[in-house]
């Protein structure tokens, strides 16, 4: 029974982009129901790309979350953060759950007061760094996933093809809250 954790920790770090060593894995247990979710998309620069459609005529920058799971995954105890420091800097809407191969759209825009999908901080496009965290009771952040990145372009997202693959790829039209192709 000790092994499951350890082979699923090996097959979920060999998908995942070289972020480092520092992959967090304490307070994993057998009996724990770790969702598949990943970093699928972002554009950490937009400009004229993808209109927020609840607040026109803001472009902000967003990230993707992709369910890769068979299962449905109740976002309460996930966070998104740009902070190694911080896992818990933004709690996904507790009240939303992600059906497999399910997308969501996260505007990293400052704005938290727009709504449970507005993260309070942007991304810079020069330089930063993605991550997903889920907080199980007393137990330590687990991370899921992360991503850092550096110079990215106007108005050029950034996905992983396939959809929660391993590989990122500058895409040549933006697809949030729709498959990378």
């Amino acid at each position: 029974m000790i092994v499951l954790p350890l082979i699923f920790l090996v097959a979920c770090e060999a998908s995942k982009p070289d972020v480092g060593d520092d992959t967090e894995t304490s307070g994993v247990t057998p009996e724990m129901d770790v969702p598949e979710l990943s970093l699928n998309e972002f554009l950490a620069s937009n400009r004229t790309v993808y209109e927020d459609p609840d607040y026109v005529g803001e472009f902000d920058d967003w990230v993707e979350i992709y369910n890769g799971g068979s299962e449905t995954v109740e976002l309460a105890g996930l966070y998104l953060t740009d902070d190694l420091e911080t896992p818990t800097k933004f709690a996904l809407p507790e009240d939303r759950s992600m059906e497999p191969g399910g997308f969501l759209l996260i505007w990293c825009d400052d704005q938290p007061e727009q709504g449970p999908t507005h993260a309070p901080y942007k991304l810079n496009r020069k330089e930063d760094f993605l991550a997903i965290f889920l907080v199980d009771g007393g137990n330590d952040p687990i991370r899921l996933d992360a991503v850092e990145f550096k110079d990215q372009a106007q108005d050029v997202s950034m996905g992983r093809v396939p959809d929660g693959g391993a590989e990122w790829k500058s895409l040549e039209r933006a697809s949030p809250g729709a498959s990378n192709g």
